[in-house]
């Protein structure tokens, strides 16, 4: 039987959640992103594209980056092969709509010794600023109706030169019951035990967002599972593959 789609609100988006709470939470989510490689498989289909611009780096936005763990492990991992002179270098900014999320991106990224841009921007209400090779989006579009998520996709299509990342939650009973029992495994949260099951139960399936992707953009889609629990989307002009580990 399958997993229907049912949309909640996460405990985490709440005003009146205590910021102790909003902290505990926040931690756990960075464990399960590190445990998770996620960083990684996005960086793999990163360096594809820097390697295509040796003159230069590549120019990154991550949208709703919240505090910023994944553009800050993305500059640190650039900062560590230049020093090795390696053949490929990022340029990153973050975003977020929270004031807050922008302080912790650029405290955060100081404390890491990296360098990255931060800029506050409700993405799903203002056009996306220009300039930018790839366009990265990660764990917001399990949060959007269809019509959202359609419009989001055509702004990133419209601003980005190069391509376009989308990663997210992949709506199945199986990665639900591994969400549930890594989350209790990882942290004591409650906020964090209820706001993960609800983001795989929010989340599309790889069908269902395929379906949106092609329907909303003019370059080709490919969109694979990725482990732990997601699926990546590329989608670009040029016949790059999906780098990533990637399971069919």
């Amino acid at each position: 039987m399958p997993l229907n789609r049912v949309r909640q609100l996460e405990w985490m988006d709440d005003p009146s959640l205590p910021e102790s709470d909003r902290r505990w939470a926040l931690a756990g989510l960075s464990r399960i992103n590190r445990l998770s490689g996620v960083a990684d498989v996005l960086l793999h289909q990163l360096q594809h594209y820097a390697r295509s611009l040796p003159e230069r780096p590549l120019r990154v936005l991550d949208l709703a980056s919240g505090e910023g763990d994944l553009p800050i492990h993305w500059a640190l991992k650039a900062k560590l092969a230049n020093a090795k002179h390696a053949d490929w270098d990022l340029c990153v900014t973050a975003s977020d709509s929270c004031d807050r999320a922008i302080e912790q991106q650029q405290r955060r990224a100081e404390q890491a010794g990296v360098g990255i841009r931060s800029l506050q921007m409700d993405c799903l209400n203002v056009p996306l600023p220009s300039g930018f090779d790839v366009i990265v989006c990660s764990l917001l579009m399990h949060q959007l109706d269809e019509s959202q998520v359609f419009r989001l996709l055509q702004a990133m299509q419209l601003a980005s030169t190069r391509a376009m990342l989308v990663c997210d939650f992949e709506r199945t009973r199986w990665n639900l019951a591994i969400i549930k029992t890594a989350s209790h495994l990882l942290t004591r949260s409650p906020v964090f035990h209820h706001d993960s099951a609800i983001s795989v139960k929010s989340a599309f399936t790889r069908e269902e967002f395929a379906r949106i992707a092609r329907a909303a953009l003019t370059r080709p889609v490919r969109i694979r599972s990725v482990v732990p629990c997601r699926f990546m989307m590329v989608a670009d002009e040029s016949v790059v593959p999906v780098v990533s580990p990637v399971f069919a």
